[in-house]
């Protein structure tokens, strides 16, 4: 079965016609007790005071460079808070304000001295211990004959090429390099001969610049699970800490391996240390496309709402029947509290919906529009390699920046659908935006401005002075910051949008070609 087919049976599966997008949190969020902060908090928690805007100061749409400007439910909605998800287990996540982000002590802000985010290759295998290269194909006798046909014939490296170009535009301004010399995967007694993995357990070990060796433990799987053997991501992260250069403001490491956190873990994606500056992050799980790594996405439907079209109504609906089974799994095995259940009458009654086809020009519906639009008849026979190619980078880099903002100091964001959400699950994983929410968004600009306003990467480092005094007038710093933060967001997002058309693919359902389709549509908000 060819990716084409499977993204088509994903759509045609469960009938569903995305003819409606909801912008509000799913009904859901009653029954489990989440409250949304209203409008006024939320540009609250953009603001640096931290004060609550009263409703008759939010600015409106025609005045976007004003910090108390609220964009459109359109370009930025709710989070879903679908059963199962990450909000949906932990509702009174407590929501991290700007004001909170800056005074957070354990914070590492950016300098002109130590503005560099590196990233690492994926570790290259030594004669040693090349039986690891076969720790990072998924275990076929778990995935059947017809998912194993597929995922022998697609690809699995990253480009660090395509990473490189993605992070230089998402972190604009600050430079982005990839660390050098690679680092290695060794065996801990660095045997003179190969080591045979079918008798003895090798101790591996990560062989970092200059020339430190980390054990890193490892745990065999059954034969029931998709890798056969897992990498303890707290040695990884240990190993990366003796490696930052003295120019790094960060550094995260890709590995092709499975991870696990602690022995309770199944598998973990990635973690990052902010306080550390460390990051690591395995592109194992997305070697397997979306739905094909668990038989629970049997009928493709998860598979084919992928973000933008995880926003679809039907798709909502019919997440929200399940009620809570998919909470009180996740229950039985993390041990959370019980949660007060909410019977409305009506859950679906306060749902805000659109109609997709009359708000073409709105960011989200145009993301779906683009998302969901047939591939041309002329197709070639490489698009089905360089579709998967193209998805399978999307996933592994949307998590990479999550884990990088983590070394900026962010936390996890309850305020809107946003790429900071925590995620729970590889479903919702694949449902979580790749772009920051108004909240994240200023935290970011907070953290790079230091490099702006010193003049680098071409930026104004002068203001117009009071010609009494010499002093900058408080309003004309105002004024000067706004626009500041304006064209730095439109530069921003101008080039993350070359990059995703760089990327995307002609098939059917390329997040990089829906993600440029949501740029473009935000970009005419900023510029109109």
């Amino acid at each position: 079965m060819s990716v084409r087919s499977r993204l088509t049976k994903a759509q045609n599966a469960t009938p569903c016609e995305h003819g409606r997008l909801m912008l509000s949190s799913s009904p859901h969020d009653s029954t489990i007790g989440f409250v949304r902060p209203p409008v006024t908090k939320r540009i609250a928690a953009r603001m640096p005071s931290g004060r609550t805007v009263a409703a008759t100061d939010i600015t409106s749409a025609s005045d976007s460079t004003k910090p108390s400007y609220e964009p459109p439910d359109t370009s930025f909605p709710a989070p879903l808070v679908l059963p199962g998800d990450d909000l949906a287990l932990d509702p009174k996540y407590p929501p991290q304000t700007l004001r909170m982000w800056a005074r957070d002590s354990n914070r590492n802000p950016i300098t002109p001295l130590r503005k560099t985010v590196y990233v690492t290759s994926p570790p290259v295998l030594s004669a040693d211990v090349d039986f690891m290269r076969a720790w990072t194909m998924p275990n076929t006798k778990s995935l059947g004959k017809a998912k194993h046909d597929l995922l022998a014939r697609l690809p699995a490296e990253l480009n660090m090429t395509i990473v490189q170009h993605y992070l230089e535009a998402f972190f604009h301004p600050l430079p982005v390099k990839l660390l050098g010399p690679p680092l290695s995967f060794t065996s801990w007694e660095q045997r003179k001969k190969p080591a045979k993995p079918s008798h003895t357990r090798v101790d591996i070990a990560i062989l970092t610049p200059p020339s430190t060796l980390t054990k890193i433990n490892h745990r065999s799987r059954p034969n029931s699970f998709l890798f056969t053997n897992q990498l303890s991501m707290s040695d990884l992260i240990d190993a990366l800490m003796t490696s930052i250069p003295s120019d790094a403001h960060s550094i995260t490491m890709l590995t092709q391996h499975d991870m696990y956190e602690d022995e309770d873990d199944e598998f973990i994606c990635g973690r990052a240390y902010g306080g550390d500056r460390v990051a690591v992050v395995s592109s194992a799980r997305y070697v397997v496309p979306p739905g094909m790594e668990d038989d629970g996405d049997s009928d493709g439907d998860e598979a084919g709402h992928q973000w933008p079209a995880s926003h679809c109504w039907d798709f909502v609906k019919r997440k929200c029947a399940n009620g809570n089974d998919e909470d009180e799994d996740v229950e039985r095995t993390r041990k959370k509290r019980k949660t007060v259940v909410n019977k409305a009458s009506d859950p679906f009654k306060s749902t805000n919906l659109i109609d997709v086809a009359t708000n073409l020009s709105a960011p989200l519906p145009r993301a779906l529009s683009v998302f969901l639009q047939p591939p041309p008849e002329s197709m070639n026979a490489h698009a089905t390699s360089s579709t998967y190619a193209a998805s399978f980078h999307f996933r592994v880099i949307r998590t990479l920046t999550h884990e990088i903002l983590h070394t900026f100091g962010l936390d996890h964001c309850v305020y809107y659908a946003c790429l900071m959400q925590g995620t729970a699950s590889l479903g919702e994983d694949g449902r979580i935006p790749p772009y920051l929410c108004p909240v994240c968004s200023e935290k970011l600009w907070r953290a790079v401005k230091a490099v702006i306003t010193d003049g680098a990467d071409g930026a104004p480092n002068s203001v117009t002075l009071n010609p009494r005094n010499g002093k900058k007038h408080p309003q004309e710093k105002g004024i000067l910051e706004d626009k500041l933060r304006h064209d730095w967001m439109v530069e921003r997002y101008r080039r993350m949008k070359a990059v995703c058309e760089q990327n995307r693919s002609r098939e059917l359902g390329c997040q990089w070609r829906a993600f440029a389709g949501w740029l473009e549509g935000r970009l005419e908000e900023l510029i109109q």
